[in-house]
């Protein structure tokens, strides 16, 4: 019973997913006339059709695609995407100095966020030293 509850949360979740996908990027309830007065049990439908839609594609993704180890994942976040993200980061820095209008203010508040960072690494490493340690005997 466990697990056949949580299969069920799983089919769940996914389809809540797409329900939010539906009426982020697909235009929800609005469609073929949906969105007028008196029409609001079609509109439902039409959210649920698009809903539907998304679902099948995500179940045509999930089930025909192989797994990804974590390994894999893990080695590839930081072989391609840490360093994409630092050559990012520099190319953002470099190039918002001369199309930036109000620079000066942009600086203030990167630099109150680094400090805010700075404090917030601080006060984190001081709270974890004062956890309680565990005692191997």
């Amino acid at each position: 019973m466990k697990f056949a509850m949580f299969y069920a949360a799983e089919f769940i979740h996914a389809f809540v997913i797409c329900i939010l996908t539906a009426v982020l990027f697909l235009g929800g309830w609005r469609g073929l006339g949906a969105g007028e007065p008196g029409y609001e049990l079609f509109g439902f439908l039409m959210l649920m059709a698009k809903s539907v839609a998304v679902y099948a594609l995500v179940m045509l993704i999930r089930n025909t695609l192989p797994r990804i180890r974590i390994d894999h994942m893990m080695a590839f976040n930081w072989k391609f995407l840490v360093p994409l993200s630092l050559v990012n980061l520099l190319v953002v820095m470099f190039l918002a100095r001369p199309f930036v209008p109000d620079y000066a203010a942009a600086e203030a508040l990167v630099a109150q966020g680094g400090l805010a960072g700075l404090l917030g690494a601080i006060f984190g490493a001081g709270f974890i030293a004062e956890l309680p340690r565990a005692v191997v005997l």
